[in-house]
């Protein structure tokens, strides 16, 4: 372990609800698999430096084995989001260039809400692998009543994440990055917005806020000119290097919610530069 090891404290404040608006949701958000030829984008390292979807298509990236890459889409009231992931063919064989892929969804609160891995042996593959797309339900205030615990991470707008993993290969092995393209889907119309006790408009984290709008956190962008990516850093896998998010700490307090995330990590080295 380094003698230092950076970490991100995340602090939302979400008032009292004076009317919550529409019941939970446990209905996931159907999936339709986009027609077009793929919009060009480069990860992020962290959650932080998410790359930005610009809702429902297909999205083509490169990844290679030890690296661990974030996207994230804004939801709205009453919106949820679908996708699945394919993992292209890399032309390698044998048992050395085997690795493990991943894919995870993650709420604003930047808990894990669902997701799924298997191997990958340099031929095409899919995540998830026994259903037609990870989903979310709309997203609801009256989710956090939910009797499915995953739904009851589903009550917040604002940012959820999708991260992406391809494993090491063992030592021997070709290390060629892996093409992949990510299908999304985000859909349903905006609902009732709760009414809460008090404005909230930097959002619960802050995110709608023009300090947070233009701290330029080094986050690839899709260009709205020619579709090309802008590189960023990301975190390889590596026994010394880590990704983390703790376990959500709330408090309660005359009905004023606080929510707290501590997520930890540092990069050993630069992708794509």
């Amino acid at each position: 372990m380094p003698e230092r090891l950076p970490i991100e404290v995340l602090v939302g404040i979400e008032p009292a609800v004076i009317d919550p608006g529409p019941s939970s949701s446990a209905s996931p958000i159907a999936f339709v698999e986009p027609d077009d030829a793929g919009t060009a984008v480069v990860g992020g390292g962290s959650f932080n430096a998410a790359t930005e979807l610009g809702g429902s298509g297909r999205y083509t990236d490169t990844v290679r084995p030890g690296e661990f890459v974030f996207y994230r889409v804004p939801l709205d009231w009453g919106q949820g989001l679908a996708y699945r992931v394919h993992f292209d063919a890399n032309g390698t064989r044998g048992v050395e260039n085997v690795s493990n892929i991943t894919t995870t969804l993650y709420a604003p609160t930047r808990e894990e809400i669902v997701g799924d891995f298997t191997s990958y042996t340099g031929t095409d593959n899919v995540l998830p692998s026994n259903e037609p797309a990870l989903a979310t339900a709309p997203i609801r205030y009256d989710n956090r009543n939910s009797d499915e615990l995953d739904i009851r991470k589903e009550a917040l707008t604002g940012w959820y994440y999708i991260a992406v993993k391809v494993g090491s290969t063992r030592e021997g092995g070709e290390n060629r990055p892996v093409p992949i393209r990510l299908d999304l889907t985000v859909s349903g119309n905006t609902e009732q917005v709760p009414s809460y006790s008090a404005p909230m408009a930097d959002g619960i984290f802050g995110e709608n806020s023009v300090a947070n709008a233009s701290s330029g956190d080094g986050r690839a962008k899709v260009d709205g000119n020619d579709g090309e990516a802008t590189a960023s850093d990301t975190t390889a896998e590596d026994p010394a290097t880590t990704i983390g998010v703790s376990p959500i700490g709330i408090a309660v307090a005359a009905g004023v919610v606080v929510l707290v995330a501590v997520a930890s990590g540092f990069a050993v080295r630069a992708r794509r530069k």
